[in-house]
């Protein structure tokens, strides 16, 4: 119970509108700062096309379908998107997400990296520790620190400042000009080729078929055991970064339905509670006895991918839900504006999240919100779709 309450204190304490005087919320479909501008704190800012072109004095967070970022930022990074470009200086960490990141620039502290196609230029120079993983992997640049990558493709032509840890799920190759002060350990199915010109400390080799991605017990000894948990560290913060992303994108591309539901959902908590609860148990039952028949197999097919999309949403919209209600809590009865604010919805993402941490009571609390936000949308499409078919 402790945890829970330090989980959410914590997230109130960052992200109510208490903090919001240390900080600016900024955000629109289509947002930019812009090259003029100067931001003397924390900055928050999503949109479906973010654009950082001014400097930030404080920490940035940045979610958006494409986020761009060519100013400078002088702490920390957090950044979520689609496509993710770093064309500018962080001064501090960076947490970065996406489809496609690109890293092109300096980064003074760590660098925790995740994408389908992971991009980290010549140009970069890394201050400390990094941690990148993905899909394909290709790395330049200079790192004054560990650094642990774990991709499908992983090809590497930058300089290392220290030991390397790599394992490359397919394809693992290095360049002319690659550098490893230190100690090379990488998990590939061959032995990669190594070019006369590259200057490779040691080299530790282990052979992994296609699809282990259990590391040898040897890889993980002495200093290497703190660089894989925090590599697991790692993944809670990108699954984190998707959360935010996914709820912010959806707040400003679809912002009039998540004002709809987050206000139905607080009107009728209770009712949309049980009525969410009741689609949740009875759906898959339906679906089953639907695909045992011959008639009923594409009916119980178009069912059962509408269930687990409903599903998806209420996730959404039960993290939205969370926050609108936390708002809510310092809001006075004579406050109309809107229920449902891009604050909130970042609010509510975070602690939506920091819930998951949580074992038991957590988890329950998060069904609570999915399940209300899974009856609201049931009840909103029984009201204007099937109605009025």
């Amino acid at each position: 119970m402790k945890y829970f309450s330090f989980s959410l204190a914590l997230a109130l304490l960052l992200f109510s509108p208490v903090a919001v005087s240390a900080a600016q919320f900024e955000g629109a479909e289509e947002y930019t700062l812009s090259s003029e501008r100067v931001v003397e704190d924390n900055l928050y800012s999503a949109g479906t096309n973010v654009i950082i072109a001014g400097s930030v004095n404080g920490d940035l967070f940045a979610a958006g379908s494409n986020v761009t970022i060519t100013g400078s930022v002088s702490n920390d990074a957090v950044l979520a998107g689609g496509n993710v470009q770093v064309l500018g200086r962080t001064g501090d960490d960076l947490r970065v997400a996406g489809g496609t990141v690109i890293i092109g620039e300096d980064v003074g502290g760590e660098v925790l990296a995740a994408g389908g196609m992971l991009t980290v230029s010549n140009a970069a120079d890394i201050g400390g520790k990094a941690y990148l993983t993905g899909g394909l992997i290709t790395i330049g640049g200079t790192f004054n620190g560990d650094v642990l990558i774990d991709g499908d493709e992983v090809r590497f032509d930058g300089v290392i400042n220290g030991n390397a840890v790599i394992k490359a799920q397919t394809t693992f190759e290095i360049g002319d000009n690659a550098v490893v002060t230190g100690v090379l350990k990488y998990e590939a199915p061959d032995v990669v080729n190594i070019p006369a010109s590259a200057q490779i400390g040691s080299v530790d080799f282990t052979k992994i078929t296609v699809g282990d991605r259990t590391p040898d017990s040897d890889m993980i000894s002495g200093s290497f055991e703190d660089f894989f948990k925090g590599f697991s560290v790692a993944f809670k913060v990108m699954r984190l970064l998707m959360l935010v992303t996914t709820v912010l994108i959806f707040f400003f591309v679809f912002k009039s339905k998540s004002q709809e539901i987050t206000e139905e959902g607080i009107k009728e908590f209770g009712w949309s509670l049980l009525r969410g609860f009741v689609l949740f148990i009875i759906a898959p039952i339906a679906v089953l006895v639907l695909l045992v028949t011959v008639i009923g197999s594409s009916i119980g097919l178009i069912i059962g991918a509408s269930y687990i999309l409903m599903l998806l949403l209420a996730k959404i919209f039960g993290a939205m839900l969370l926050g609108a209600l936390i708002f809510k809590l310092f809001k006075s009865k004579k406050d109309k504006k809107e229920t449902l604010t891009w604050p909130a919805a970042l609010t509510g993402a975070i602690v939506f999240w920091l819930l998951g941490l949580v074992p038991v009571i957590g988890w329950i609390a998060r069904a609570v919100f999915m399940l209300t936000a899974l009856g609201t949308i049931l009840y909103l499409w029984y009201k204007q779709v099937w109605m009025k078919r």
